[in-house]
C-alpha cells in the first residue's frame, strides 16, 4: 500500500488558504495528509481593512474563522507560529511542535516595515487585527485626483466636482483602536453620522457655487497633527 503524501501548508493568507481549499476539493478523505499551520485561528481580508477603519464595514465582516473554510475531515488545522524550516530533513519547527512533510507550501506573508520612513502611526492598531494596507492610501489618493480631473474637465459645462475626506468613522471598532484614535485626535473622538452631513449639504448647495476640485477634510483635525 502506498504511503499517503504529507502536505504541509504554512500560512492561511490568500495563497495558503486557496491552496488548502483546492487540495481538499482534489483529494479524497484518505488520499493525503494535509496540515495547515497559521498563527491565528482566523483569516482577514487585508483589502477590506480600510473599510473597517473607516466604519463602512464592521470588524467581524472583514474576518472569518479558518475552521469555517476548511474541511476538517480532510485538513488538520494547527494554530502555531513557524520558527524554522529545515528543507534537508523536511521538517518545520513551531511553538506548537515539529512537523514533517513530503510537500511544503509556504504562504506566510510578510510583516509591515517602515524602514525608518515617517508614515501613519501603526500603534493605532495595536491590540486589534486591524491594519492599514497600502490599498487604503491608494484608493483615497485616487479619489481625490479623480475629483480634480472631473472638476477640470466638466467645469466649463457648469458641473462642479468635490469630495470629502472623513476621519475615522465610529462604527463598533475594537476598543483599543477607539482609545488610541481618540487620544491622538485633536477633537478627542471619532467621526459620527451627524458630523458629515453639513459638509455634504454645503458642497451640494449653492453656498459652494464657486468651489470645485476641492477635497474637504472632515477629520476632527487629524491631518493637522
Amino acid at each position: 500500500m502506498l504511503k499517503r503524501p504529507s502536505i504541509l501548508v504554512l500560512g492561511a493568507g490568500y495563497g495558503g488558504l486557496t491552496t488548502v481549499v483546492n487540495l481538499q476539493k482534489e483529494f479524497g478523505t484518505d488520499a493525503a495528509d494535509i496540515t495547515l499551520i497559521n498563527k491565528n485561528e482566523y483569516h482577514y481580508e487585508s483589502t477590506w481593512l480600510h473599510e473597517a477603519a473607516a466604519g463602512t464595514l464592521l470588524p467581524e465582516q472583514v474576518r472569518y474563522d479558518i475552521a469555517d473554510v476548511i474541511d476538517t475531515g480532510k485538513v488538520n488545522f494547527v494554530q502555531a507560529t513557524v520558527e524554522g524550516i529545515d528543507v534537508d530533513s523536511k521538517k518545520v519547527s513551531t511553538d506548537n511542535g515539529e512537523f514533517t512533510y513530503d510537500y511544503l507550501v509556504i504562504g506566510l506573508g510578510f510583516e509591515g516595515e517602515t524602514f525608518g520612513i515617517v508614515a501613519n502611526d501603526p500603534s493605532l492598531y495595536e491590540g486589534t487585527i486591524m491594519k492599514q494596507p497600502p490599498t487604503c492610501n491608494f484608493v483615497k489618493a485616487g479619489m481625490i485626483n479623480y475629483t480634480r480631473q472631473l472638476a477640470s474637465y466638466y467645469g466649463k459645462r457648469g458641473v462642479r466636482a468635490n469630495c470629502i475626506s472623513p476621519g475615522g468613522y465610529a462604527n463598533n471598532q475594537p476598543q483599543p483602536f477607539v482609545d488610541a484614535y481618540c487620544k491622538r485626535a485633536p477633537l478627542g473622538r471619532l467621526l459620527g453620522h451627524e458630523d458629515i452631513k453639513g459638509a455634504a449639504v454645503f458642497l451640494a448647495s449653492d453656498a459652494s457655487s464657486y468651489v470645485t476640485g476641492h477635497n474637504l477634510m472632515v477629520d476632527g483635525g487629524w491631518t493637522i497633527i
